[in-house]
């Protein structure tokens, strides 16, 4: 019972800390923290854990390499 309430607080103290990246190429320019014009970036700058929004559009990329638990 112990590791099973130990594995709970661990799973929702990693779900507290993960961060919203918003992914709009009609923003004039992003802040590289949390609003990026392409998906590249919000990929390069997240870590495991965070979520990418993508906004509708048509995004011209190259081929996306993810490495990460990412929620796309």
């Amino acid at each position: 019972m112990k590791k099973i309430t130990t594995l709970f607080i661990l799973a929702l103290s990693i779900q507290s800390y993960a961060v919203d990246r918003f992914v709009d190429p009609n923003l004039s320019a992003g802040n590289g923290t949390t609003l990026f014009t392409n998906i590249t970036s919000a990929i390069t700058a997240a870590v495991n854990g965070d979520r990418i929004i993508v906004a509708s559009n048509t995004y011209n990329e190259a081929a996306l390499t993810i490495g990460k638990s990412l929620q796309i």
